[in-house]
Formats: structure tokens, sequence, C-alpha cells
């Protein structure tokens, strides 16, 4: 990726991962990674921090706040955004959302073929959306993100190959994977499968530079689908449509 005149500070919390990157003109300069622990609320201004300390750059520094927008945890994507919310309006900076499906199809971006993220968004469904590859460029989409049962998944794109998999929803359903496409795809290794904010930073970079947008006063959680709260309070009142819901 070309090297950029841009400070981004990244932070993404969607996931089981929680991590902080800074990328300095088009260089990560730093990373923060933790993965498994459930309390991101607790975690992710330490690993904010100690970034900054350990790597010299001041807050003041930095150009932009990049932040995974989503799909992923309810309670992560909260975390992650009002944080961000807060310290691109204390330090009076530009505040950018990034999908984390396209996070994860930017990690598996090697060229050729299909890209097609998976993460786990229980209740027998998956997280998804299909990416053309593109070489040094950003993944094309090509279908756009859905939250789905995995056969369904797997039957509608069994045309477009070959497909690289990743993610924790596609090692979940790894067998159904194989059953769709009988040994005709690659099933990337766990670790390609985890959002980095470095890679969100590196993606921001370049959206940026080419849409100048802050995004401060309008980012939300992607969810795609409602919290189970909110479905459940909606369902008891007679209200709530799956098939019409948007975030």
């Amino acid at each position: 990726m070309v090297k950029k005149e841009i400070k981004v500070l990244a932070i993404d919390s969607a996931t089981r991962a929680c991590s902080a990157a800074l990328v300095l003109d088009g260089v990560v300069a730093g990373e923060n990674f933790l993965y498994g622990q459930k309390n991101h609320s607790e975690n992710l201004m330490t690993l904010i921090d100690d970034l900054f300390r350990n790597t010299g750059v001041s807050p003041e520094d930095i150009d932009l706040v990049a932040v995974s927008s989503g799909p992923g945890s309810f309670t992560g994507l909260r975390v992650g955004i009002s944080t961000a919310q807060g310290l691109a309006f204390a330090l009076g900076k530009d505040l950018a959302g990034i999908s984390t499906l396209d996070i994860l199809a930017f990690q598996a971006n090697i060229g050729f073929g299909y890209i097609c993220p998976m993460i786990d968004a229980k209740k027998n469904q998956i997280f998804t959306c299909l990416y053309k590859c593109s070489g040094s460029k950003l993944p094309e989409k090509t279908i756009d993100k859905t939250v789905v049962e995995p056969e369904k998944w797997l039957m509608t794109i069994n045309s477009h190959k070959p497909v690289l998999f990743l993610g924790d929803g596609a090692w979940c359903y790894h067998e159904a994977i194989e059953t769709a496409f009988r040994g005709d795809y690659t099933l990337l290794p766990p670790f390609s499968g985890i959002p980095r904010a470095s890679t969100l930073g590196c993606i921001a970079v370049e959206r940026h530079l080419k849409n100048r947008k802050n995004e401060l006063d309008e980012i939300v959680p992607f969810y795609i689908r409602p919290p189970d709260a909110e479905a459940n309070l909606r369902k008891k009142s007679g209200s709530f449509n799956p098939a019409t819901h948007k975030k």
C-alpha cells in the first residue's frame, strides 16, 4: 500500500478480539492486541494508552480516529464506537467507521478469486459478504453484507470460484463449506480470520484520503440484525419484522 501523509489511531473491539493500532504515514507504528477477553470496556483504553506511550506519539498528533463499525458483538461495538467518538471529539479529530467484514477481506486479499469472510452470529447464522480479490487495491464487494444461515449462503455463492474463506464463522461451519464446495475452496487458518486494528488503520487511510468525511455525529453500530433484547421486546409487542429491520 502506498504511503500516505496521515496519522491514524485505529480501534477494533467488534469481536472476541480487542486491539488498537497507530498507522503513521502508511506504516504500522504499533499495535496492541488481546483475544478472548470479554471485558473490552476495561481493556481498550489501557491498550490505547500503552500504544501512545510505547510509540512516543502524542494523541494530539493524530489526524484521524478509525473504528470497526460492525457487524459483531453488540456490546463490543458499543464499547469501540463510544471510545472512538469520545477520543475524536476530545481531540478535535475526524472519525471514520470501517466494516468488520471489510477488515477481514483486506487481510485475505492475495490477488485472485473471491473472498468470503464469515463471522459467527450464533443461532445457526453468520455475518458475511462476498468480495472479489483486487491485488494491492481494496477488495471489490460482489454481494452485500448479510446475516444468514450458512447452508443458504453457501448455495448462493457456489458459482463463485475459487473462494477463500476465513473467520470464526468459516471454521464453525467448515463441514458445510466442504459439502457445498467439495474441496474446491481454501479455508485460511484461524489467525487470518481475526480482525486487527492495524488492518483497519490502513483501510481508513485510503478511504479517508479519497473522501474526507467526518462521521463523528453519524456513526452507529452496524448490527445487521437487532440485539436480542430489542428483538424480544418487539416480538412481544407484535411490531418486529426481522425481514425489514435495518440499522
